[in-house]
């Protein structure tokens, strides 16, 4: 119940969910470390982008959890911000790890 809603779950989840694509593309490609923040962002920017369209609801997916999870269900600049925050501490700690 404690990190269903407010800042956790919403604010320092999108942080910290680019950590875990980011981490997962890592894993399987050898792409620079530049390039892979990049698709991170693109990834989480279109993401974000088809929560402006009722795509849940043209796939019947409307009322099915794991998609609104995936996917989300509302529109967020702060999603955006937080997106963009966690990417740049990727390319931070990445520049200092090296």
């Amino acid at each position: 119940i404690l990190f269903t809603n407010g800042f956790i779950r919403h604010t320092i989840g999108d942080y910290f969910v680019v950590f875990l694509v980011y981490c997962f593309l890592k894993s399987f490609l050898e792409v620079k470390v530049t390039t892979t923040a990049i698709i991170v962002l693109t990834i989480a920017f279109t993401v974000e982008f088809i929560q402006l369209t009722n795509l849940l609801e043209i796939l019947h997916l409307k009322n099915n959890n794991i998609a609104k999870t995936i996917l989300g269900s509302s529109f967020s600049v702060g999603d955006l911000i937080a997106y963009s925050l966690g990417v740049l501490s990727i390319l931070f700690l990445e520049k200092n790890n090296n």
